[in-house]
């Protein structure tokens, strides 16, 4: 339930797996699987014949969906979105994303619509398309009923946290771009070193004074000199958001960091179509050498 930490959200019934986005390298096989993700979720344990038989069962199902946009006259407009789609996923992918496609073939589908037609094919592309959309009505009903239940982040317990502690008005350091999610409760930045010209939004350019994850060695040998950097300051406080790209790589300095110590954490899986997919956690750490401003309270562990 909510406010019970991240030891509650370990237990949940649902179960859970974490998800990191594709490389640049992968993502057009990425594109190419989100076919069968409009209609289906992905079981790593789930037998071989039974992922052939959804992927033919969706490829089909596309095929007359799109075959009946195209008789419809519609062709154009939907290759044109469809392209404009591809233009940004090409770029960065990840499973988020599925919903262009899904907004892309609806575009289709009101432009069909537009042009009545008969016939079995007319008939059969309906029946796909009630499918279709009773399958992603499903996934946002699950999604709902899930977040009625529990949380699907810490940010907001966390933000609480660190006003009631007073840490908003000590040095305070931040790491991992789910801190993002905290920001917006305080009227300024709070982090001493996020420096952008005082801005407290993530800056998603290269103006931003934080490493830009890339997915590859150099990046991640980047984030490995910042997380160093800002360690050998000895800041008071630092808090640390992971579950959000390659953040991972800053907990080694933290959690096994003798010269700090672990205050409080908050946490809560995303919820994706049918299940909780992955673990955003919040970790606030104060340096040893310093007393706990007061007593943990808000639902830490």
């Amino acid at each position: 339930m909510r406010g019970r930490g991240i030891a509650t959200r370990a237990t949940s019934p649902w179960g859970a797996k974490s998800n990191t986005p594709a490389t640049s390298g992968a993502t057009w096989m990425r594109n190419c699987a989100v076919v069968p993700a409009l209609f289906w979720t992905s079981d790593a344990d789930e037998e071989p014949l039974e992922a052939v038989l959804k992927v033919a069962a969706a490829l089909i199902a596309l095929t007359i969906l799109v075959a009946w946009i195209f008789r419809s006259g519609a062709g154009l407009p939907f290759t044109l979105a469809l392209l404009g789609v591809y233009g940004v996923t090409l770029r960065y992918y990840s499973m988020w994303h599925e919903g262009l496609f899904f907004f892309a073939l609806l575009f289709g589908a009101l432009l069909a619509f537009a042009h009545p037609q008969r016939g079995a094919l007319s008939i059969a592309a309906r029946v796909v398309l009630v499918l279709l959309l009773l399958r992603h009505a499903e996934w946002a009903v699950r999604s709902l009923a899930y977040d009625l239940r529990w949380d699907v982040t810490g940010s907001a317990r966390t933000a609480a946290y660190i006003r009631e502690q007073g840490l908003d008005r000590k040095q305070l350091y931040g790491t991992g771009a789910a801190l993002v999610e905290v920001q917006p409760y305080f009227p300024r930045n709070i982090l001493d070193n996020y420096r952008n010209d005082g801005r407290a939004y993530w800056e998603w350019s290269s103006r931003n004074t934080w490493p830009y994850v890339a997915f590859t060695p150099k990046s991640r040998a980047e984030m490995e000199q910042w997380i160093a950097r800002q360690m050998a300051d000895r800041p008071e406080y630092v808090v640390y958001g992971g579950g959000l790209l390659e953040d991972e790589i800053y907990a080694s300095l933290l959690f096994r960091n003798p010269q700090y110590r672990r205050m409080a954490s908050f946490g809560g899986y995303t919820y994706w179509k049918d299940k909780p997919n992955w673990l955003i956690s919040f970790h606030v750490f104060r340096r040893a050498d310093m007393p706990p401003p007061s007593a943990p309270r808000n639902g830490a562990r």
